[in-house]
């Protein structure tokens, strides 16, 4: 219950539909990730074919284009060489600081909301990410295209909201610093001997998604922001 698969239309349209499970009379419920819609089987008026497990959908060229971790790090490192060259002379330690820290904070949210709404919600990227979820112990593939735009998403947004003789550089570079640490970390939650109490933990929750339920445990790096949208595994929430 929860996981999301490839379904073809009669139309040749490719979607992904959630299972949510059966009701008393049998009947399984699927919501359309797309639309948001819900229904069940005996509703749906048109034919449909239910893609075998592990098939990717159709990808676009430019989501087939992706570099591999450590490769995918190649952008958000380079983002943050811009960032360095941009750098407010000016500005106290202490306030550099403040915006590194600030942008490393924010970049948690961001992801969360990449995560839970663009990564499951919207197309071809939603066929991307669930071939990660199919073969979770293969590298990490990100598309040049979705690293690309993030990275500049990353360093200009900051600097619109900000203006450029501010802290936006700072801010960014937290940004783009969180990206980094995200990335190396889902890595590392899929294939490594963990210690200590963080890393286990955050393997336990990214786990959730992975296996139990895809509509809960949406953090990679922390499980605040599943915490305060309602998101967080029943087992965790007690803690």
């Amino acid at each position: 219950m929860g996981r999301i698969y490839p379904v073809r239309l009669c139309s040749g349209e490719i979607r992904a539909w959630r299972f949510d499970g059966r009701d008393g009379r049998g009947l399984a419920w699927w919501h359309d990730t797309e639309t948001g819609t819900g229904f069940n089987e005996s509703g749906v008026l048109y034919a449909w074919e239910l893609l075998p497990e592990g098939r990717a959908m159709a990808e676009p060229w430019w989501i087939r284009v992706a570099l591999p971790f450590p490769a995918s790090l190649a952008l958000p490192a380079l983002g943050l060489g811009v960032a360095w060259l941009t750098w407010p002379q000016a500005a106290g330690a202490g306030a550099l600081m403040l915006a590194l820290l600030a942008g490393l904070a924010a970049w948690t949210l961001v992801e969360y909301l990449l995560h839970r709404f663009f990564m499951h919600g919207v197309e071809p990227f939603t066929a991307w990410h669930l071939q990660h979820h199919d073969r979770p112990l293969e590298p990490l593939r990100v598309p040049v295209v979705f690293s690309l735009g993030l990275v500049l998403a990353l360093l200009g947004l900051p600097l619109l909201v900000l203006g450029p003789d501010s802290l936006a550089a700072p801010f960014s570079a937290g940004l783009l610093l969180g990206d980094v640490l995200q990335e190396s970390v889902h890595q590392r939650l899929h294939g490594h001997e963990l210690s200590g109490q963080w890393l286990p933990y955050l393997r336990e929750h990214h786990a959730w998604h992975h296996f139990k339920d895809e509509s809960l445990a949406f953090g990679t790096l922390t499980d605040f922001w599943d915490r305060c949208f309602g998101t967080c595994p029943p087992s965790a929430r007690g803690r």
